[in-house]
């Protein structure tokens, strides 16, 4: 399977056909403006990528936001069905059964969150992004303290489903605010440089609450520990509250 994936790979590279402009016809109306093809002109070379991207202070800001969403989801995505039977007494089955509710709930809550920074805030994603980090960070907090078994059990498990329906939105819309504040001519260099945080932050929460798991506490330390990254991520998303839609160098 690997070898087929490689063919069609090269076959893509080889004949898939380029941009109109590649292939002799003209821009489809309405694609390009002038103030576009300025800006592509005057951010084409090396310093400019290094002034959009690398010294740009928003993206950096977007990349810690990543590190905290990241750092979040790693609790329950790597840690949660062992947490689940440990500190909810689910069976393995149940554990894993409300991982994947929390992992639609996080489709979802993708889906929700770019419809609503569309037609709610006028494409601002940060500012979404502040409220949903804020909700992450009490509905964990109330699945933490929610009683397990009984109804109390339903509505901790609910409240973790939800929190995965809030964290969800902000990881898919700090690619789309990089993209928008670095243009599209750097699009790929911001978000290959903000996924970078992204796995720093796995890979630093997997560390770190494993390690705390394995105090004295329990998954005690753990959860409140990502409770209180999850509003540190909201701060930082309220630091980026100015910062305006499809705009280089503006806030």
């Amino acid at each position: 399977m690997a070898i087929l994936g490689g063919v069609g790979l090269v076959a893509m590279w080889l004949f898939l056909p380029g941009t109109p402009k590649e292939e002799g016809l003209p821009d489809l109306p309405g694609t390009e403006t002038a103030a576009a093809s300025h800006e592509d002109r005057s951010l084409s070379g090396a310093p400019s990528a290094l002034r959009a991207v690398f010294l740009n202070p928003v993206i950096w800001m977007l990349g810690l936001c990543n590190f905290m969403i990241n750092a979040v989801r790693a609790l329950v995505a790597d840690w949660g069905p062992t947490l689940l039977q440990e500190a909810k007494g689910l069976t393995s089955s149940e554990a894993g059964t409300v991982i994947m509710f929390f992992e639609f709930a996080g489709i979802a809550g993708m889906l929700f969150a770019g419809w609503a920074t569309d037609r709610l805030f006028g494409g601002r994603a940060p500012r979404l992004c502040a409220f949903l980090m804020a909700f992450t960070a009490a509905l964990l907090a109330a699945f933490w303290f929610l009683p397990k078994g009984g109804v109390g059990g339903v509505a901790a498990l609910t409240a973790l489903c939800l929190a995965g329906f809030c964290l969800y939105g902000p990881q898919a819309l700090t690619g789309v605010t990089a993209t928008n504040t670095s243009t599209k001519s750097f699009a790929g260099t911001s978000i290959g440089f903000i996924s970078l945080f992204s796995y720093i932050g796995v890979s630093v929460s997997g560390k770190v609450c494993g390690a705390l798991a394995g105090g004295a506490g329990g998954w005690r330390a753990p959860v409140l520990a990502i409770v209180c990254v999850a509003g540190v991520g909201c701060a930082l998303f309220a630091c980026l509250w100015g910062v305006r839609a499809n705009s280089y160098g503006k806030k």
